[in-house]
C-alpha cells in the first residue's frame, strides 16, 4: 500500500510530469494543419515577429486593433526558425498551455499549504481538468495573444500567496515582476490591478501590516516592468482605448447596454461554467458546446458554493483568492455585454474555475482513509480519461470536420494563395476586406500577391500603378462566392478591369470562389478615361425619378482594340462601360442593362447587372458604379452601333424612365464605330444553322443563315440573319431581296460598304408578314435582281388566326374608351368571378384574372406590349403584368383595322401588400423602342392617370 507520504513524494511529481507531457502532445500534435489554414489575426503575430527580427522593436503593436507585446516577443524565435508556417505563430500558445499543468498544481499547493493532501489532490485534479478540457485545448492551439495571460496570472497568484504568507523583499520583487508581465499579455489583463487591490484588502489587518515594509518593492518592480507600455499609452491614448471599443460598456453610448443585456450576460457567464452554455464562435469551439461537461460543471458549482460559504464564515484565504480571481478575470467578458461565453475574453477566469472544481476532490481526499482515497483516485482517473477521450474526439474529429472552418480560418484565401504559388510566372490579385491579407503577407511572402482593399476608392489608379507595364502578364483573381470577403468587391470591378485589359485564359470553380486567369494584353490602360459625352435627351446627371440618378457614364473599346479611350471597336472585340449612380433608397430589385443595337435597332449584344449587389453597401450620399462588358459579334459589318442604358424592376419589369423624357425607356449612352475584325474570321466557326454556300454575284458569297421561327403569325415580323463573305468594299450592282414565294412580301438585303476583301459579315433583314397574309406554307427565297435566279433559303409556315369585328357582351362597357397611339381603343371588361359592382375582391398573394376587349384602329408597324399596373397610394405600381396582346396569339402587327380582340391578364398581388383599395391602369408600349403610346379620349369614368395610361373602370379590393 502507498501511504500519503509516498504519494506526495513520488506519485505526485510522476503524475505531474505525465500530465504535462500529455498536454504538450495534445497541444502540438499536427499544429501546422489543425486548426486548418491560418486566421488573419494569427498571421499578424508572425508579421510582427518578422518585424522584430528585422530590428524594428516595439512596446505596443498596432496590428489587429492593437496588441500588448509579450506574445510577439515569445513568438519571435519560432518565426526565426519556421517563418511562414502556421506552427510558428501557434507554438507559444501551445507551450503556454502545457506549462499551465504544473502551474495549476503548484497553485493548489500554494492555496492549501497547511492541508497537503487537499492541495495535492486538488492540484492533480485541476491540472487534469486543464489537460482534458476542450476550451484550453482549442485556444492554446490558435496563435492568439491571450495564451500567456492565464499562465502569467496563475504564476502571479502563486507569488502573491507565497509573499503574503512569508513576506520578504525577494518574494515581493517576484510578485511585482509577474504582476507587471501579466499586464503585457492581453487587453483583459488590464483588470488585474483590481484583483491585487481586492486581495490585499481581503487580508487580515495583521497580514496587511506585515506587507508594508516590502510592498513598495513589489510596486516598484511592477511599475518598472509596465513603465514602457504605460509611457506609450500616455503618449498615444488612442492605442489604449482603440480595442476597448469592442466592449459595449466602454463605448460612449452606454444606452446600448441595457439591464436585460447585462442580466443575460451574467446568466451566460455562470451557465458556461456550469456546463449549460458555450461559445458560439466556430473558430474557438463547436458552436454552443458547453466548455464544462456536467460532472465538471457540478464539481465547479459545489466548489464555488463551498468557497463562498467558508469565506463568509471565516474569511478563508484560499476561498477568497479563488472567488476574487474568478470574478475579476471575468470582467472583460461582462464588460463586453455579449450574450454568450467568449472563450478568449473569459480565458483568464478558467484557472480559478478549474481550481474551484477541484476543491471537492481535495476536500474528500483529505478526509478519506487510505483505501477510500485510492478508490477516489480511481474515480478521478476514470473521469479524466473520459474527459480526455471525449475532448480528443470532439476536437480532432468533430470540430476539424466542420464545414464552417473553411471560412473561419480563411481557407478560401489560403487556397487562392497556394494556386498562385503553384502557377509558374503568375501574379495574384484579389479584393479583400481590411486585415484579411495578413495571411498572405505572412504565409505567402515570396508569392506575388496583391491585395485590393475593400475600401480602395480608386481601383483604376491602383491597378494602373501595378500592372500598366505588365504586358503579357498572367494574372489570377478570385470571384468570391462565400466567406468574409464576399463584400470586398460586390460589383466585381476587379475581374471587369482584368478582362477589359486582357484575355480570359482559364476559369475554375473552387470552394468559395471562382478562379479566373487572365493574360494581360499589349499596353494595358487601366486608367483609361473612355468616352464620356452627354447622352442624348438626358444630360448628366440624368434623373430616373423618383429615386435614382445616372450621375455619369464612360465607355470605350476593350482589349484587343488598341485604344481604350476611343469610340471605335473591332468586330469580335468587347466594348466597356462604367456607369456611376446615386439613389435615395436601396433599389434591391433594380437591374441595369447596357445594350448595343445597330442603326436599324437590331440587338447585337447586352450586359445586365444588379444595380445594387446583395452584399453591397448603400448610402444615400454616396455614388456607386456598375461595370459592363459587351462583346461585339465578330461578323458585325463596319458602321455605327448605338449603346443605350435601360433600368427596370426585376420583379415587375417596370422600366425606370428618364425624368427628361418619360416616353424614353432607355438612355442613349453613345455611338460606337465598328471596324473590321483584327484577325480573319474562320467560316467553320460561324453559328450557321443552315449552311447555304452560294455565290450570288462576283465577290458576294452567301455562306448560310441563322435559324428563323418555323411558324409565324400573319402581321408578325421575322428577322433573317444571313452570313456573307465579301470580296471587296463595293455594293452589288443588283439589289438583293428576300421574298415570300407566291406573295408580294419582300425585303431588301443591304450589304455594307467599306469591308475588307474576304471579310465575313452578317446582315439582318426584317420581313413583315402583312396582317392579311393567308395561312399556309411558303418558300423563302433570295434574289439578286429581277432577272436573276432565286436561291431557296428554306420554308416558313404562316398562321392566320380567326378574327371578329363585333364586340362581345361586356360587364363594364366603355362608350368612349381610351385610345392609345391611334392604334387601339379599350372597349371594356367582361365580368370576373370575383367582381362585385365596380370592384374585384382578392386576397394578398392570390391571382386575379381580368378580361379586356379592344378594337384595333390601325395595323401597327411594330409589335406592341400591353401592361396593367396595380397602383399604390403614391401612384406607383405595386404589381404589374406585361404581355403581348392575347399572350402573343394576336400580335399587334397582325391587327386589321376594325378588328376586335379579347385578351386575359393575370395579376398576382404581393403577399405583404396592405389591405385596401387599389386602382388599375392600362397602357401600351413599343416592344422594340420601349416607348409608351399616348392615351387619349378617356371618359370621366375612365380617367387618364398619366399621358400614357388610363384607369380601368374597376378597382381591386385587397383583403386579409
Amino acid at each position: 500500500m502507498i501511504d500519503l507520504h509516498n504519494l506526495r513524494q513520488r506519485t505526485g511529481p510522476i503524475l505531474l510530469v505525465a500530465l504535462t507531457g500529455l498536454t504538450l502532445l495534445l497541444r502540438v500534435w499536427d499544429l501546422n494543419a489543425v486548426p486548418p489554414w491560418l486566421w488573419w489575426d494569427e498571421a499578424t503575430q508572425g508579421l510582427d515577429a518578422r518585424s522584430l527580427l528585422g530590428g524594428h522593436f516595439r512596446i505596443f503593436f498596432p496590428s489587429a486593433m492593437g496588441k500588448e507585446p509579450l506574445y510577439i516577443y515569445l513568438t519571435t524565435p519560432f518565426v526565426a526558425v519556421w517563418d511562414g508556417q502556421p506552427m510558428a505563430v501557434r507554438l507559444t500558445g501551445a507551450l503556454s498551455g502545457a506549462l499551465m499543468v504544473p502551474s495549476l498544481y503548484y497553485a493548489a499547493r500554494s492555496l492549501w499549504p497547511r492541508q497537503p493532501a487537499f492541495g495535492l489532490w486538488a492540484g492533480v485534479a485541476a491540472a487534469g481538468f486543464w489537460a482534458t478540457n476542450f476550451w484550453p485545448q482549442s485556444i492554446n492551439r490558435i496563435g492568439f495573444q491571450v495564451n500567456p495571460f492565464p499562465l502569467l496570472l496563475t504564476l502571479a497568484v502563486i507569488a502573491w500567496l507565497n509573499y503574503t504568507r512569508r513576506p520578504s523583499r525577494t518574494r515581493a520583487l517576484t510578485f511585482g515582476a509577474l504582476a507587471g508581465l501579466t499586464l503585457m499579455t492581453y487587453i483583459a489583463a488590464r483588470v488585474t490591478p483590481l484583483l491585487w487591490i481586492a486581495l490585499y484588502l481581503a487580508l487580515p489587518g495583521a497580514q496587511r501590516r506585515a506587507l508594508r515594509p516590502t510592498l513598495p518593492w513589489a510596486l516598484l518592480l511592477g511599475s518598472l516592468v509596465i513603465a514602457p507600455l504605460a509611457l506609450h499609452f500616455a503618449q498615444h491614448p488612442g492605442d489604449f482605448f482603440q480595442r476597448m471599443g469592442s466592449f459595449e460598456t466602454m463605448r460612449g453610448d452606454l444606452a446600448q447596454v441595457t439591464f436585460e443585456k447585462l442580466w443575460w450576460s451574467l446568466r451566460q457567464w455562470v451557465g458556461g461554467f456550469l456546463g449549460v452554455y458555450g461559445d458560439p464562435i466556430v473558430r474557438h469551439n463547436i458552436p454552443d458546446r458547453p466548455p464544462f461537461t456536467l460532472p465538471v460543471g457540478a464539481l465547479f458549482a459545489i466548489g464555488a458554493g463551498s468557497a463562498l460559504a467558508v469565506t463568509l464564515r471565516r474569511r478563508d484565504q484560499a476561498g477568497v483568492t479563488l472567488l476574487l480571481w474568478w470574478v475579476t478575470a471575468s470582467i472583460a467578458f461582462l464588460a463586453s455585454a455579449t450574450n454568450a461565453p467568449h472563450f478568449t475574453r473569459l480565458f483568464g477566469a478558467l484557472p480559478p474555475a478549474l481550481l474551484l472544481a477541484a476543491m471537492p476532490i481535495g476536500w474528500l481526499a483529505e478526509r478519506l482513509k487510505q483505501p477510500a482515497r485510492l478508490a477516489l483516485g480511481g474515480l478521478l482517473a476514470l473521469l479524466l480519461a473520459f474527459e480526455g477521450m471525449q475532448m480528443t474526439r470532439a476536437y480532432f474529429i468533430t470540430w476539424t470536420q466542420r464545414a464552417e472552418l473553411y471560412g473561419a480560418y480563411q481557407g478560401d484565401t489560403w487556397a487562392f494563395g497556394q494556386r498562385v504559388a503553384e502557377t509558374h510566372d503568375a501574379v495574384g490579385v484579389a479584393a479583400l476586406n481590411p486585415g484579411y491579407g495578413e495571411q498572405w503577407a505572412y504565409a505567402f511572402a515570396r508569392t506575388p500577391l496583391h491585395q485590393l482593399s475593400a475600401d480602395e476608392g480608386d481601383v483604376e489608379g491602383w491597378l494602373a500603378a501595378r500592372f500598366d507595364q505588365a504586358e503579357g502578364q498572367l494574372v489570377m483573381t478570385p470571384v468570391w462566392s462565400e466567406g468574409g470577403n464576399l463584400s470586398a468587391d460586390p460589383r466585381h470591378a476587379l475581374p471587369f478591369y482584368l478582362e477589359r485589359e486582357g484575355a480570359l485564359q482559364a476559369e475554375e470553380a473552387l470552394r468559395g470562389f471562382q478562379l479566373l486567369t487572365f493574360r494581360l494584353g499589349e499596353q494595358p490602360q487601366f486608367a483609361a478615361a473612355g468616352q464620356s459625352g452627354q447622352p442624348t435627351g438626358c444630360p448628366y446627371p440624368c434623373p430616373l425619378p423618383p429615386d435614382l440618378t445616372l450621375v455619369a457614364g464612360r465607355w470605350g473599346a476593350a482589349y484587343p482594340s488598341p485604344n481604350r479611350d476611343g469610340d471605335s471597336s473591332a468586330a469580335g472585340a468587347p466594348l466597356w462601360a462604367v456607369l456611376t449612380w446615386r439613389s435615395t433608397r436601396p433599389l434591391s430589385d433594380a437591374r441595369v442593362a447596357v445594350e448595343l443595337v445597330d442603326s436599324a435597332g437590331h440587338w447585337l449584344a447586352a450586359d445586365e447587372e444588379w444595380l445594387l449587389e446583395e452584399t453591397g453597401v448603400w448610402s444615400p450620399a454616396a455614388t456607386f458604379q456598375t461595370y459592363h462588358l459587351l462583346t461585339v459579334p465578330v461578323t458585325q459589318p463596319p458602321g455605327e452601333a448605338r449603346l443605350r442604358v435601360r433600368v427596370y424592376d426585376a420583379k415587375t419589369l417596370t422600366p425606370l424612365l428618364a425624368g427628361t423624357d418619360r416616353a424614353q425607356q432607355s438612355i442613349p449612352l453613345g455611338v460606337a464605330s465598328m471596324t473590321p475584325p483584327m484577325t480573319p474570321v474562320d467560316a467553320a466557326a460561324l453559328p450557321l444553322d443552315l449552311p447555304l454556300p452560294y455565290t450570288v454575284a462576283p465577290g458576294i458569297e452567301l455562306l448560310g443563315a441563322a435559324a428563323w421561327p418555323a411558324t409565324a403569325n400573319a402581321g408578325q415580323t421575322i428577322t433573317l440573319r444571313l452570313y456573307w463573305r465579301l470580296g471587296g468594299p463595293s455594293a452589288p450592282q443588283s439589289p438583293l431581296r428576300v421574298a415570300l414565294a407566291g406573295t408580294a412580301v419582300r425585303a431588301d438585303v443591304v450589304l455594307p460598304t467599306g469591308t475588307q476583301a474576304g471579310q465575313i459579315i452578317h446582315t439582318d433583314t426584317d420581313l413583315l408578314l402583312p396582317a392579311d397574309t393567308p395561312a399556309g406554307s411558303y418558300a423563302l427565297r433570295l434574289t439578286a435582281g429581277e432577272e436573276a435566279a432565286s436561291i431557296a433559303l428554306g420554308s416558313l409556315d404562316v398562321a392566320n388566326r380567326p378574327r371578329q369585328f363585333e364586340p362581345p357582351v361586356l360587364a363594364h362597357p366603355l362608350a368612349n374608351g381610351a385610345i392609345f397611339g391611334e392604334m387601339a381603343q379599350l372597349l371594356g371588361l367582361t365580368s370576373a368571378p370575383e367582381a362585385a359592382g365596380q370592384s374585384i375582391s382578392v386576397a394578398a398573394g392570390q391571382p386575379v384574372t381580368l378580361t379586356l376587349a379592344w378594337r384595333a384602329l390601325e395595323t401597327p408597324p411594330r409589335d406592341l406590349v400591353r401592361f396593367i399596373h396595380v397602383l399604390g397610394a403614391d401612384g406607383r405600381p405595386v404589381a404589374q403584368e406585361d404581355s403581348p396582346p392575347c399572350a402573343s396569339a394576336c400580335p399587334a402587327t397582325s391587327w386589321l383595322p376594325g378588328e376586335v380582340f379579347v385578351e386575359q391578364a393575370r395579376l398576382t398581388l404581393p403577399v405583404d401588400l396592405p389591405a385596401g383599395s387599389y386602382p388599375l391602369a392600362v397602357g401600351w408600349y413599343d416592344a422594340t423602342t420601349l416607348r409608351r403610346l399616348p392615351a387619349a379620349g378617356a371618359t370621366d369614368s375612365e380617367k387618364r392617370v398619366a399621358p400614357d395610361m388610363a384607369l380601368l373602370p374597376v378597382k381591386l379590393i385587397l383583403t386579409r
